[in-house]
C-alpha cells in the first residue's frame, strides 16, 4: 500500500506499508520449493497480477525477490517502480520503445529487444519464476547480461521435467507461459491459475 507521496525540496517521495517477511527468492536459496509448497504461492500471485493487470498496469519486474510472503500468509508484490500503465492510465509523454527495463533472468523477449509491452510480458516472467522455484535455477542463463537477453529473444528452455520427473505437470504450462511471441502465451493470469487448480500434488 502507498500511504502518501511528494517532492521534500528537490527530491520525490514515497511512503508505503512496511512488510516484515521474507522473500521468495530467499526461500529457495536453500534449494527449490517442493511443488506441493509452492502451488498455493504460484496461485496467490496469480490472484495478485490479475488484480494489477485488471487495473491496466504492466510490472515489468516479477521475479521471485520481488514477491514478500508474510508470516501470516498469503503473497504481497513490490517494487512497481518500473510498472508502466496502459490504456487511457498511459502517460502519453512515456514512450516505451528504445528502453530496456528488467532483470535480464526474468526479462521478456519483447523487454529484451525495447519494444512496447502488454501484461503478457509479467506472464513470461512468471514463467521464469516458476522455473526458478521448482528448479533452484532461471529457465535460461547466459554468460553475461547481454547473452542471457539473447537467449531469452532465441532459445527456449529445456521442459521442467528434465530437472525433476515430478514436475512433468508443469511441462505445458511451463512452455506456454514461456512462448517468444506474447499472443501465444495464456490470454490471463486467471487462465494461468485454473491450469494450475487442476494439478494434483
Amino acid at each position: 500500500k502507498v500511504f502518501d507521496f511528494g517532492i521534500h525540496g528537490s527530491s520525490p517521495y514515497i511512503v508505503c506499508e512496511y512488510v516484515d517477511a521474507d522473500n521468495l527468492e530467499s526461500r529457495v536459496e536453500d534449494g527449490p520449493l517442493p511443488p506441493g509448497k509452492a502451488l498455493p504461492i504460484f496461485k496467490s500471485i496469480c490472484d495478485t497480477m490479475q488484480a494489477v493487470h485488471d487495473a491496466e498496469i504492466v510490472h515489468r519486474d516479477l521475479k521471485p525477490a520481488n514477491v514478500l510472503l508474510p508470516a501470516d500468509g498469503g503473497i504481497k508484490i513490490i517494487d512497481f517502480k518500473i510498472a508502466v500503465a496502459l490504456g487511457k492510465h498511459a502517460d502519453q509523454n512515456a514512450d516505451q520503445i528504445g528502453e530496456v527495463f528488467g532483470t535480464p533472468y526474468y526479462m521478456s523477449p519483447e523487454q529484451c529487444m525495447a519494444q512496447r509491452v502488454t501484461t503478457a510480458a509479467d506472464l513470461y516472467s512468471f514463467g521464469c519464476l516458476i522455473y526458478t522455484v521448482l528448479t533452484g535455477k532461471p529457465p535460461l542463463n547466459g554468460r553475461n547480461t547481454i547473452d542471457t537477453m539473447q537467449m531469452h529473444m532465441s532459445q527456449q528452455p529445456k521442459p521442467l521435467s528434465s530437472y525433476n520427473l515430478k514436475l512433468a505437470p508443469f511441462d505445458d504450462l511451463g512452455a506456454k507461459l514461456l512462448e517468444k511471441k506474447p499472443e501465444r502465451r495464456p490470454s490471463c493470469m486467471k487462465a494461468v491459475k485454473e491450469a494450475l487448480t487442476l494439478m494434483r500434488y
